[in-house]
């Protein structure tokens, strides 16, 4: 639910058609104040909930600014650097995905590919 004031700010913000739908997202966050544990703004819940309160206001949300790729297995996924088996393969070490484009690529791959898409781990939150 989300306050008055934000209602007004939201309904002024989608009439006036000079917003994208990420500054939507932040302006709701920090009016409501939603953040995560680590006091960081709540981003993406805001994103995904911007469609039915857009759709409750009676006003269309911004345009995409552009197409997210779909990634199939096969086909735009990046060809794996190794093939084989996995007793061919030998030491398989895991390493920890620190840039941007990296994380980005790994969770539009877990979204699309994973049966369970990009949830939490269990106790995550």
């Amino acid at each position: 639910m989300l306050s008055g004031g934000t209602v007004s700010w939201l309904r002024d913000a989608l009439a006036g058609g000079e917003v994208t739908r990420g500054q939507l997202a932040r302006g709701v966050c920090e009016r409501e104040n939603w953040r995560n544990g680590r006091k960081q703004l709540c981003l993406s819940s805001a994103s995904k909930g911007l469609g039915a309160v857009a759709a409750e206001l009676g006003l269309p949300l911004p345009a995409p600014r552009g197409e997210r790729p779909q990634w199939r297995l096969g086909e735009t996924l990046p060809e794996p650097e190794v093939e084989g088996s996995l007793g061919e393969l030998g030491t398989v070490r895991l390493r920890r995905i620190e840039r941007g484009s990296e994380r980005a690529l790994w969770r539009r791959m877990l979204e699309e590919c994973h049966p369970q898409g990009q949830a939490l781990a269990p106790g995550a939150r």
